[in-house]
């Protein structure tokens, strides 16, 4: 029998919530019908559609600098420039 859970419900095997369609024997369907802790369901649930993630993007590749020199000296953008620290100044 299947029935829908008005409660939620857990042990030491398992959790159930509210909402969630299980799967019972007659005897604990009808004992959680009529205490009200669960409904009957009538038709199954639909099966759960699978949901296929889109492909990521092929990265596009870097310009690469000459020179060892033209790396190290090529201007970095705002974003990413990282200024120096703070100088610290001694008390008097």
């Amino acid at each position: 029998m299947q029935v829908r859970l008005k409660i939620s419900r857990a042990s030491i095997t398992f959790t159930q919530r509210r909402g969630q369609v299980i799967e019972v024997d007659d005897a604990e369907g009808r004992t959680l019908i009529a205490l009200g802790k669960a409904e009957a369901v009538d038709d199954p649930p639909p099966p759960a559609r699978e949901i296929q993630p889109d492909p990521a993007p092929e990265p596009e590749p870097e310009a690469e600098p000459e020179t060892e020199e033209a790396a190290v000296s090529a201007p970095q953008d705002a974003e990413t420039a990282v200024s120096p620290p703070p100088r610290r100044r001694r008390r008097p």
